[in-house]
């Protein structure tokens, strides 16, 4: 099975998993296509190590992760949400957790953007799942942004001593927590690489490790900051009229949700995957965002 690593070829071995092949993969998670025993395409995720530790994410156990994709697929799908079914959980014989999904068929045409808008409108209608995400460390989100936002920016301040400052994490909390907002569920991703799409539509939404619960505008401030950078393929003024920005803009809160995605941006830029191409204008984008938080910042 070439390029492969041998533990999971081990395992797809054992479990009669033919013609396993790398699809695809990010800065935390390999993603394999195989066909299984009966004949049925499968999709095969497995993370490049059992805890991630990156500038954004500390001590986050891939595990965890995984149980959350299979849980948020079991949960939205019989909501008629589209999600790929998952189909079952593994172990490397070296320990490392394993994700067993059925492959949805995609092909590259864009989606029907403005169906997108309206499928993230329907995600954000329905009720919050329980337990909470992983990375919400069971915390309200105005707290976890008023806790994670500064720690992400002392890590990029390191790599870019010039930014300026934030506001006290205390202040942050405050300011969020005046936003009367829907505990809805985010998915926090959304670009079309995530977006499995066949004719145009939406057959699956997948990599739901950044998913939070909270207020909706956090995903449309998110999905603004991703369509800045080309490749991640969004048309984000369709997206915006097929979700009928229900959500209106909330000075101060928009603007930190949007400085919550560009610091993450930059230090994956910077950092976790090293971008040389994109990190001048991404941490010249939190420079901006960091000058728009202080005009209005009263």
């Amino acid at each position: 099975m070439s390029g492969v690593p041998a533990e999971l070829a081990g395992l797809a071995s054992a479990l009669g998993i033919l013609r396993l092949a790398p699809l695809s993969g990010g800065v935390e998670f390999l993603v394999f296509r195989g066909t299984g025993p009966d004949g049925e395409e499968l999709v095969v995720r497995m993370p490049r190590a059992r805890t991630f530790h990156t500038a954004n994410n500390v001590g986050v156990e891939a595990l965890l992760l995984l149980d959350q994709e299979q849980r948020m697929a079991e949960w939205l799908a019989p909501q008629g949400f589209p999600v790929a079914e998952v189909l079952g959980r593994h172990r490397t014989g070296t320990g490392l957790p394993v994700l067993i999904s059925r492959f949805v068929a995609s092909d590259d045409g864009d989606p029907d953007w403005a169906s997108v808008g309206a499928l993230l409108a329907t995600l954000h209608a329905l009720p919050a799942p329980q337990p909470g995400p992983v990375l919400q460390y069971g915390m309200p989100l105005p707290d976890l942004i008023a806790k994670r936002l500064p720690e992400r920016f002392r890590r990029l301040q390191a790599l870019q001593p010039d930014l300026g400052g934030l506001p006290s994490p205390a202040a942050i909390a405050r300011r969020l927590a005046l936003v009367p907002a829907r505990h809805a569920l985010l998915h926090l991703d959304v670009r079309r690489q995530n977006l499995l799409c066949r004719g145009g539509l939406v057959r699956a939404v997948i990599d739901w490790s950044n998913a939070l619960v909270g207020d909706p505008r956090m995903e449309l401030a998110r999905m603004s900051e991703y369509a800045r950078i080309p490749e991640n393929g969004l048309d984000e003024a369709l997206i915006r009229k097929g979700y009928a920005a229900s959500a209106a803009e909330e000075g101060v809160a928009d603007c930190l949700y949007r400085l919550d995605a560009a610091v993450m941006l930059a230090l994956v830029f910077l950092s976790v995957a090293p971008r040389p191409d994109l990190a001048p204008a991404q941490t010249a984008r939190v420079a901006e965002l960091l000058m728009t938080l202080g005009a209005g910042w009263h």
